[in-house]
């Protein structure tokens, strides 16, 4: 029997399978999917205090470029943000969530994908294992404890009534292509506002002559795929270009649950609601949260008692307080394009001083 079986292989659950079996539980992580770090997440950023945070050294494989500089183009008008006490790096997703992975293997964690968890275990009201599906084969792992991280529209989450949650709602469309191109060995995140204010396109370079190229909108009627290769022939003027690989997601504000626990089990990373709404580095936060998680069920195990769920909860309230909460593309949406034009025309050069999220760094050039 384990102590502590983890639901879900992405980010947050890595981090809580790492962490427990750094505490020294004897812990399992299951995963659904064929592959850590498939399907691809959008974006690919990380930052470099985001990396201090989690506790996870840079590594060559997985990283492609620096960046420290983000370019804001809203018609003939541009300007430079200089970073001067943040990083962020382009990454390669998967192969960083497979290194995610690996941590937790390597501190002591045992890793099963293609494994499915369908259900919660209940004895007398706790949780004490988790119903698995491998294939055909159906079976109940009995353990101490469960983290989930699996997300809120999963079925084992369909199968928690007693973790009520609040409805969601669509925030953007999302496109993205990985694309080779003549980039000019752009060493910046190049952000370009639609013209009305209610759409975004980004660049995010990730090797000379490679970016990812990003489209974002808000309105229902937003066509990504047709805006992004208008927008790399007619703004970016790439003549001779190819798609690599496409994601095509959309930012959700997810529904909340009422409870971030029961006795036997703690939520973590996405199925808290704390990314909800999220434009990027998301997957920073997915993590610190994994590692609260287990070290809270750790305190919990010790005490014999889950009567510290409401401190868990207050935790990860506070982590969310750093999260994009305000809305990166709300932000964008809220601007009138003349004067944010004017502004960018007044400075050319600006500097963001101290660490921050997307909104922070767009609100001081406001």
């Amino acid at each position: 029997m384990y102590d502590i079986i983890v639901v879900g292989g992405g980010p947050s659950g890595c981090a809580a399978s790492r962490r427990s079996a750094e505490l020294g539980l004897s812990t399992l992580m299951v995963d659904g999917r064929i592959e850590i770090g498939s399907p691809l997440r959008d974006y690919e950023i990380l930052s470099r205090s985001g990396l201090e945070r989690m506790g996870v050294e840079i590594e060559k494989h997985w990283m492609d470029r620096s960046l420290r500089e983000i370019r804001i183009f809203v018609g003939e008008a541009n300007a430079s943000i200089f970073l001067d006490d943040m990083e962020f790096y382009s990454v390669e997703m998967d192969k960083f969530e497979k290194h995610l992975a690996a941590l937790s293997s390597e501190a002591g964690a045992d890793i099963q994908i293609k494994t499915e968890a369908i259900s919660p275990v209940l004895n007398s009201g706790s949780i004490t294992g988790v119903r698995l599906r491998t294939g055909q084969t159906v079976r109940d792992e009995k353990c101490r404890a469960v983290i989930f991280a699996g997300g809120l529209d999963s079925t084992f989450m369909r199968n928690m009534p007693e973790l009520v949650i609040s409805r969601g709602e669509r925030v953007a469309r999302s496109f993205q292509y990985r694309v080779v191109g003549n980039f000019e060995n752009r060493k910046s995140i190049d952000i370009y506002p639609g013209g009305d204010m209610r759409s975004l396109y980004a660049v995010i370079p990730k090797e000379d002559n490679i970016a990812n190229i990003v489209a974002l909108g808000l309105d229902d009627d937003f066509d990504p795929v047709q805006s992004i290769s208008a927008f790399i022939n007619n703004t970016l003027k790439i003549s001779s270009w190819g798609s690599l690989q496409e994601v095509s997601a959309e930012i959700n504000r997810t529904g909340y649950p009422e409870k971030l626990g029961m006795p036997g089990m703690l939520l973590a990373g996405d199925s808290t609601g704390i990314n909800s709404g999220c434009w990027a580095m998301g997957v920073e936060n997915a993590y610190v949260s994994g590692m609260i998680a287990a070290e809270s069920l750790n305190q919990m195990l010790v005490s014999g008692t889950f009567n510290l769920i409401t401190e868990y909860e207050k935790k990860i309230r506070e982590l969310s307080m750093g999260t994009d909460k305000r809305g990166f593309m709300n932000m964008i949406a809220g601007l009138d394009s003349k004067t944010f034009r004017n502004r960018l025309e007044s400075r050319s050069n600006f500097h963001f001083r101290g660490k921050g999220n997307f909104s922070d760094i767009l609100g001081s050039i406001l």
